[in-house]
């Protein structure tokens, strides 16, 4: 029997033939996946991010003034290195299908029960022979985890129009795939790549190339002439985290006030999961010491750091620092 999203304050999974109807509600902006990310952390996460998307200090600097503090309407571009790796991440997050497969792509971060989200989708109908629109759910609470069973245009409209979602299948695997998701969209906005103040707004639409990347937060005002002007590019054709729900991860707590230290040659890469394939979130330069508060390290000699309260760790693998932290 399929759940349905309901009609609470927040979305939640629920088990009836009648769906509810759709949480109007539940705001398209202002909301935090990772709602209680430690605010003194913020400037050190987004130092550890921007070694990867080789940003200047703040990338707010990049986006354009909106009216006030609402950043609505709004389209922050990136070029190079910054480009191809926020592509490049997005691409291996785990988004549901939905038109033809082809050259042109575009992403969109959204929850069904966002009107603005449902105001997009309904106006794409007539797009889909022209792109391939990569929607990519978010909820905290798990309620839209099913989603990620049946990975097709079906589940988007089903979530749209009667607030309903595949039935359970593997709870554990799309539990997982939801949190790397949730962690992977939470430190973009930490590094501030999808709006200028932190907060992930609902639709907000990513497009472009490795070499030029555009991230629009939504409303879109003419959504024809921007699918009508997205570039041909290589899309990535399944993403990583529909892998990584399957990897089960035991940290071992440390020693409290437990410090890490890149004691390496190299730049140490952060990973989404305790894995050389996890998808890669930041990274930390040799010889930098972060006070990041360690969670623990896992026995396939990776370290956790918590940075967010209620959200996933991140990795880096670093066997002797795991096996010298663990004596201790």
């Amino acid at each position: 029997m399929p759940g349905s999203i309901g009609s609470n304050s927040r979305m939640t999974l629920r088990r009836s033939n009648k769906a509810p109807k759709t949480n109007h509600s539940l705001p398209c902006a202002n909301l935090q996946p990772a709602r209680k990310v430690l605010y003194d952390m913020r400037r050190l996460i987004c130092s550890l991010f921007l070694t990867v998307f080789v940003a200047t200090p703040a990338l707010a600097e990049g986006w354009p003034s909106g009216k006030g503090d609402d950043p609505r309407g709004l389209t922050l571009e990136l070029k190079g290195k910054q480009a191809e790796n926020v592509l490049r991440l997005v691409g291996n997050l785990p988004w549901l299908p939905d038109g033809k497969e082809g050259d042109k792509v575009l992403y969109v971060i959204y929850t069904p029960t966002c009107p603005i989200s449902q105001r997009l989708y309904d106006a794409t109908r007539k797009l889909t022979d022209k792109v391939q629109i990569r929607w990519i759910p978010v909820d905290p609470d798990g309620s839209l985890n099913s989603m990620y069973e049946q990975r097709n245009a079906d589940t988007v409209r089903r979530a749209f129009k009667s607030s309903q979602v595949p039935p359970d299948g593997d709870a554990v695997k799309t539990a997982n795939i939801n949190t790397y998701s949730v962690a992977g969209i939470s430190y973009m906005l930490v590094a501030q790549i999808l709006s200028p103040d932190g907060n992930v707004y609902f639709p907000t639409l990513i497009y472009g190339t490795p070499e030029k990347t555009s991230i629009s937060i939504g409303p879109v005002k003419n959504i024809d002439k921007l699918v009508e002007g997205l570039p041909a590019t290589q899309p990535v054709q399944q993403p990583e985290a529909l892998g990584l729900g399957t990897i089960k991860t035991e940290i071992i707590p440390t020693p409290a006030l437990t410090q890490y230290v890149n004691k390496g040659k190299e730049r140490v890469p952060l990973h989404l999961a305790a894995d050389k394939n996890g998808i890669e979130v930041g990274g930390i330069p040799p010889g930098q010491s972060w006070p990041l508060p360690i969670k623990g390290v896992t026995r396939n000699g990776f370290v956790a750091f918590q940075i967010s309260t209620n959200g996933a760790p991140v990795f880096v693998e670093d066997p002797e620092f795991v096996q010298s932290s663990s004596k201790r």
